[in-house]
């Protein structure tokens, strides 16, 4: 149960996270995804990923070639500084969340929470080296992140690195139960 609230966890915050940064992006008024300008046509598919980029794409026609391949031109539209943008709302959102109280919304959920190992609260240094580290973790074919799976304290490798464990929390009515 612990793996699958970890998982759970982990696309929750994925899903929101994601959602908000298309937000972001298109606070400034919502474009349909293809538009025409005469004859002109765009469109630009949301980022898909942190890290990604955002792409524009225009097509236009040119009624005055008369050679029909030379009519239609494209342009491609790189925009580089979206996935940088991107990449630090993830951080922002993960190393918040933990800073203030060891979760973020999917671990909170999941009734889940990111300590030291000593189980003392987690510093912003160690928040930073442990989402970096997350990176490196999942580079190997996941490897580093499927390590909960084999290692007896459930410790991914940006855990193990970074001095951290992810534990359960107990409500209110539960620790009450312990103590009775």
């Amino acid at each position: 149960m612990y793996y699958l609230r970890r998982i759970g966890a982990q696309l929750i915050d994925g899903l929101w996270i994601t959602l908000a940064s298309i937000g972001f992006f298109y606070a400034g008024g919502i474009e349909s995804l293809i538009t025409q300008e005469g004859s002109v046509y765009s469109a630009r598919p949301a980022p898909m990923y942190p890290g990604g980029w955002l792409v524009e794409v225009s097509v236009s026609v040119d009624p005055e070639e008369t050679d029909w391949l030379d009519r239609v031109h494209m342009r491609w539209t790189y925009f580089p500084l979206a996935g940088w943008t991107l990449t630090a709302i993830y951080a922002i959102c993960y190393v918040g969340g933990y800073q203030r109280d060891g979760q973020t919304l999917g671990k909170r959920l999941m009734r889940l929470k990111v300590v030291r190992e000593d189980g003392g609260k987690v510093g912003l240094g160690r928040l930073l080296c442990r989402w970096l580290a997350y990176f490196a973790s999942g580079l190997p074919l996941y490897l580093g992140l499927a390590w909960i799976f084999v290692d007896k304290r459930q410790q991914g490798w940006h855990d193990w690195v970074c001095g951290t464990r992810v534990v359960p929390v107990e409500s209110e009515q539960e620790k009450g139960e312990h103590h009775a």
